[in-house]
C-alpha cells in the first residue's frame, strides 16, 4: 500500500503510463492510501511535467456536474482536470483509436475566457463580463478505472479521465444565454438530449481551482461539464454534438 505519497516518483509513472495508452497502472498495483488533496498534488505535477517538456495548459474543466455521470461514475462531487492545447482537434477530425484507452465521450460547451477571473464571486456576479466565444465540443476521455470501487482520489489523480477535445471553429460561437438544447448522437442515432446553462458552472470551477493555486486568464478555456452520461465509442464510430437541433461539431474514431 502506498501510504506515504512520493510525488515525483507518482507523477512521472502516472505521465510514463499517459502517454502509453495505459493511464494509471499504479491504482492496479494494489490499495493506495491517498486522500483527495494527494490525488490533485499528483494532476498538479504530472501537469507540471507535461508543460516542461512543451505543452501548454489551455485551460481546465469542471466534470462530475451532473447527478446523471455522478451515478455513472460513482463520485459524489464535481471534479476538475487540466486542458492540454496539444489536444484540441477539430471539428471533422479522424481520431485513431489507438490514442485513446477505452475512448468515451461527453457533449459540452468551452467558454473562452475574454479577461482574468479574480474569483468565483466575480465569475458568479458578471459571467458575461468574463465569457467570450462559447463553442461545443466534445470531451474525449479515457474511462478506465483500475480500482474495484471507483473513486474522486483515482479520478482526479487521472486528470478526472481527460484526453482532450473536439472542438468548433471559432466562427461557430454561440450568443452567450441561460439555456440551450444539447444533444449527443453516435452513429446518426440520438443518445441523450438535455438543456444547458453553460456559465452557471464557471464560478465553481474557479473556486476549486483557487484551491490548487490556480486561476482561469484571458485566452484560456473553460469546459463546463456535461448533464448527459459518458458515451463510449468503438472504431468505426462517428459521433455527433448538436445545439439546438444543429449539427454543430463532430468526429469520428478510426
Amino acid at each position: 500500500m502506498m501510504n506515504k505519497i512520493d510525488l515525483p516518483a507518482a507523477a512521472r509513472r502516472q505521465l510514463d503510463d499517459y502517454d502509453r495508452r495505459n493511464p494509471g497502472s499504479l491504482f492496479a498495483d494494489g490499495a493506495i492510501d491517498w486522500d483527495l488533496d494527494d490525488a490533485y498534488r499528483v494532476q498538479l505535477a504530472v501537469a507540471a511535467l507535461r508543460e516542461q517538456r512543451g505543452e501548454a495548459v489551455a485551460g481546465f474543466k469542471i466534470g462530475c456536474v451532473s447527478g446523471v455521470i455522478r451515478e455513472q461514475l460513482g463520485i459524489a462531487h464535481p471534479v476538475i482536470g487540466h486542458v492540454f492545447a496539444s489536444e484540441i482537434y477539430a471539428s471533422g477530425a479522424i481520431l485513431p483509436a489507438s490514442r485513446f484507452s477505452s475512448l468515451a465521450v461527453e457533449g459540452e460547451f468551452a467558454l473562452e475566457i475574454a479577461e482574468d477571473i479574480p474569483g468565483a464571486e466575480a465569475a458568479a456576479d458578471d459571467p458575461q463580463r468574463y465569457a467570450g466565444n462559447l463553442l461545443p465540443v466534445i470531451e474525449l476521455h479515457n474511462a478506465r478505472f483500475r480500482l474495484e470501487k471507483r473513486t474522486a482520489v483515482e479520478l482526479v489523480a487521472n486528470n478526472a479521465l481527460h484526453a482532450g477535445i473536439v472542438a468548433a471553429p471559432a466562427a461557430g460561437a454561440l450568443p452567450l444565454r441561460d439555456s440551450y438544447s444539447l444533444s449527443v448522437s453516435i452513429n446518426g442515432k440520438l443518445q441523450g438530449r438535455a438543456s444547458v446553462n453553460p456559465p452557471a458552472t464557471l464560478p465553481d470551477l474557479v473556486e476549486r481551482l483557487a484551491v490548487v493555486g490556480k486561476r482561469l486568464k484571458k485566452g484560456q478555456i473553460a469546459l463546463t461539464g456535461s448533464p448527459l452520461p459518458l458515451y463510449s465509442l468503438k472504431p468505426g464510430d462517428t459521433f455527433a454534438v448538436e445545439i439546438d437541433g444543429t449539427a454543430s461539431v463532430h468526429a469520428a474514431v478510426a
